[in-house]
């Protein structure tokens, strides 16, 4: 689980689930989390064999599900079995408008443990409380600051390639290149904050430009003012005052002081913050969650979901 929840869905009627779905959606964007559903309505024995196959080499599921009867002669039951001897230990849950008692027999007949069991009639709370659950285990004040990290990782990962892709793009105002704009824009940068430090800076060029982008010559800081300096949108978007920015800045502040843990209160201490002296509590990373969210939209249509 990163920013996202992602389910596993074995329902010969998925269509069905579907308010469900936009209900669990609301919940989880409340608490920081996106939603990711797969949907698997025609589906046999071998089919779930080939996708335990390939979770074996990346297993990116949260939760799987399972109705009970399936489209033909299929079983939810004989499913979650194939997944269990093939060392899959992702929490399941098997549910159907019958009895959970008929539930029972059948998992105990293909001599499967561990699965949650409900009946379908009223089981949108227990399902709910079932992923909340999960929610707060994973995402304990103690798996945060490594969450915003990674998350951060990711986004500057991919704001570097947006860039150096950028200087492939066509001829600009006044005959130069977009590769030669963007070099010029760094190096203006750069020269003045060589000058203060040095009191010159050799030529940069455009190789040398891209190589610094790519490969993290340029602190971010510095990729993020020059994509704010191509276009209009872009100021919005990367400027000083973007969401980018302020997202940034707390990434720095986990990045680079040591934190500890108090265990009567629970909360997150990092060493030498005097902007939160009271420390973070469960419902501070809350807040963040939401924020990396509504910057993972922001961002989605430049550098797509992260």
């Amino acid at each position: 689980m990163n920013n996202v929840y992602s389910i596993l869905w074995f329902d010969d009627n998925a269509r069905s689930q579907k308010a469900f779905e936009n209900r669990l959606r609301r919940q989880l964007k409340a608490e920081g989390f996106g939603l990711d559903v797969e949907y698997r309505q025609k589906i046999d024995e071998k089919g779930v064999g080939a996708i335990c196959d390939q979770m074996r080499i990346y297993n990116k599921f949260d939760l799987i599900m399972f109705d009970h009867k399936l489209e033909g002669s299929a079983k939810g039951a004989k499913f979650a079995a194939i997944f269990r001897q093939s060392k899959i230990y992702t929490d399941m849950v098997y549910y159907s408008s019958s009895d959970v008692e008929t539930l029972w027999t059948a998992l105990r007949r293909e001599r499967v443990d561990g699965v949650y069991v409900l009946n379908r009639d009223g089981m949108d709370d227990d399902l709910i409380r079932i992923v909340k659950e999960q929610v707060a285990r994973v995402f304990d004040v103690s798996n945060m600051r490594g969450f915003i990290l990674q998350f951060m990782s990711q986004v500057e990962g991919s704001l570097r390639m947006r860039l150096a892709g950028a200087m492939n793009g066509s001829d600009v105002s006044g005959g130069a290149t977009q590769a030669q704009r963007i070099t010029a824009i760094v190096a203006n940068d750069e020269k003045s904050i060589a000058e203060k430090k040095i009191g010159k800076m050799a030529k940069l060029t455009e190789s040398a430009c891209r190589k610094g982008i790519e490969e993290g010559g340029f602190v971010f800081d510095r990729v993020r003012t020059v994509l704010s300096k191509l276009s209009s949108p872009d100021k919005l978007l990367f400027g000083p005052d973007s969401l980018l920015a302020e997202m940034q800045k707390t990434r720095n502040v986990f990045a680079h002081r040591r934190h500890r843990i108090d265990p009567s209160s629970h909360r997150l201490f990092l060493e030498g913050d005097k902007t939160h002296l009271n420390g973070y509590s469960a419902d501070d990373f809350k807040k963040l969650r939401v924020q990396l969210m509504a910057l993972s939209e922001e961002l989605e249509p430049v550098i797509g979901k992260l």
